[in-house]
């Protein structure tokens, strides 16, 4: 009776088939993409040259994200802390840009430490840019600036907000050479996190101690 049930219906079996194998399928490709950008986002992270990275804990079973953000007075407290040398806060976030399925964008203070392995290839670091001609500065990762086919002195735009592209970088992580680097302020910005960091990372005057 179940074959010959299977067999009457056999259009409706094949298709039920189909739509579990589709979805089997569909399952496999997401953890494989998950997979991938939790390990980009642990080169990131540990490529930092901070002695300690603090970051806000997720609660378990929390989907994968980019981070936590918390209160930037956190990062200005320990600049205070004599054991610390430097202290530097960061936002990475996702932006919408002409051309890219998605973009991360990375918010640094212009002169702080953690900024300096995004090393310049063309055009001038943030803190060295002076103007504010043809939008606010950003840099862009040389993945990003191939895929989009723009250049030092080109605009784009996150979002609502043009940018003016004042360098190009390369660090050899693909995470980050597919996406920008704008200051700290515009990234709270861009992300609706005012006054908010996701990581913070110190280094120490005596980090062997």
């Amino acid at each position: 009776m179940i074959l010959r049930n299977l067999w009457r219906r056999k259009v409706r079996t094949a298709l039920t088939l189909l739509g579990i194998a589709v979805g089997i399928a569909a399952i496999v490709t997401l953890v494989a993409l998950s997979r991938g950008i939790v390990a980009s986002y642990a080169q990131v992270t540990s490529r930092s040259d901070a002695h300690v990275l603090i970051q806000a804990v997720q609660g378990p079973g929390q989907a994968i994200t980019l981070g936590t953000g918390f209160d930037e007075d956190l990062l200005h407290r320990m600049r205070k802390m004599p054991e610390v040398r430097s202290a530097s806060g960061v936002i990475y976030t996702l932006a919408q840009m002409s051309d890219l399925p998605f973009f991360i964008v990375f918010g640094y203070e212009p002169d702080q430490d953690g900024i300096r392995h995004f090393k310049i290839v063309e055009g001038v670091t943030l803190s060295e840019h002076r103007t504010r001609r043809g939008g606010k500065p950003i840099l862009l990762g040389k993945i990003a600036a191939d895929s989009v086919k723009k250049k030092v002195g080109d605009t784009v735009r996150l979002e609502q907000t043009a940018f003016r592209i004042v360098g190009i970088y390369e660090t050899g992580t693909a995470m980050e050479d597919a996406g920008g680097v704008i200051s700290l302020r515009d990234a709270q910005i861009l992300a609706d996190m005012p006054h908010q960091v996701i990581f913070v990372g110190l280094r120490l005057h005596h980090p062997d101690r």
